[in-house]
């Protein structure tokens, strides 16, 4: 893949702009998944494990904080 192609990837997946997606490809060696991976370090895109959802009125939330039940011993 040319360095253009793998450029318009990082854009695409982390909505980033030219500049900072060849920043991260550059620090990255045109990793594409270690160029976002770098991007949610540098801050510049929110972490994959934080998400928010939003509703048809456009009021936009994180979900609720959703973990397992503890189990019981037995």
């Amino acid at each position: 893949m040319e360095k253009i192609e793998l450029v318009e990837t990082v854009r695409e997946k982390a909505g980033v702009g030219y500049a900072d997606a060849k920043a991260a490809l550059d620090a990255c060696g045109d990793d594409v998944l270690d160029a976002l991976v770098w991007l949610e370090q540098q801050g510049i895109i929110a972490d994959a494990g934080v998400c928010t959802y939003s509703t048809k009125d456009g009021v936009t939330a994180e979900p609720p904080n959703q973990t397992a039940p503890e189990s019981e011993p037995a």
